[in-house]
């Protein structure tokens, strides 16, 4: 009996230091370090404002940046086609071009514009006969050849129905002795056929002796009448 007793306690012993070992072992084994993986956001941190401006200057650009032209594929969009395109364009009033009074306006439909102008018999009619009537039928031709945009050529063929009486004997002498000419021009006849200078003088005493009554004479009308007056006395007023 105590043969078997002492050989389990020397089995038992045998298995506590095997143990032991083990434990040892395991204590002191340890395993390999690991390299940390990259933190994107501190690399970024890390990063200066001077490296980073450095590198943008450095860096070229791109080829269709280098010129200081832009440049398009579209060769409709180049630049000097650009600017000719955005240049405004300006019209003068063919009243105010001698020059090119008798060429038929590009920009014009006469068929539009003759459809848009009244009748002939309700345009103004020039007899000579007021005391402003040729200051009037001057203003009213170049307020139809501005409003409408017509060009002279669709002008002149009415003025021979515009005259009447004594303007109207007058206007077929001059236009045998003048021939075919532009508004301007006929405009310039009349002034200087109707604005006599025994009418010009009685125009001016007009002005200078007409003083406003409140009592008598209304704030428009009276400002209306001075104003012809002034441009009867005055070629260019201001």
């Amino acid at each position: 009996m105590s043969n078997n007793f002492n050989a389990q306690i020397s089995a038992l012993n045998n298995e506590v230091t095997a143990l032991n070992n083990k434990i040892e072992q395991i204590s002191n084994f340890s395993p390999p370090k690991e390299k940390p993986l990259p933190n994107p956001w501190s690399q970024r941190v890390e990063q200066s404002p001077q490296s980073t401006a450095h590198n943008s200057q450095v860096r070229e650009r791109p080829p269709h940046l280098q010129s200081s032209t832009p440049k398009y594929n579209n060769p409709f969009m180049q630049d000097n086609q650009i600017k000719a395109a955005t240049q405004p364009t300006v019209m003068n009033s063919p009243a105010d071009n001698p020059q090119s009074a008798l060429q038929p306006s590009v920009y014009s439909d006469v068929a539009a514009i003759n459809k848009a102008m009244p009748p002939i018999k309700d345009w103004l009619k020039f007899s000579a006969k007021g005391e402003y009537d040729h200051i009037n039928f001057i203003k009213y031709i170049d307020h139809m050849l501005r409003v409408y945009e017509a060009p002279d050529h669709m002008i002149l063929p009415r003025l021979p129905r515009l005259f009447e009486g004594a303007a109207a004997e007058w206007f077929a002498l001059k236009s045998e002795a003048v021939g075919k000419q532009p508004w301007s021009i006929w405009r310039q006849l009349i002034k200087a056929r109707f604005s006599t200078r025994i009418w010009k003088t009685a125009k001016r005493l007009a002005l200078d002796n007409d003083y406003f009554d409140p009592t008598q004479h209304s704030v428009y009308e009276w400002c209306l009448i001075q104003k012809k007056r002034i441009d009867c006395v005055l070629d260019n007023p201001t």
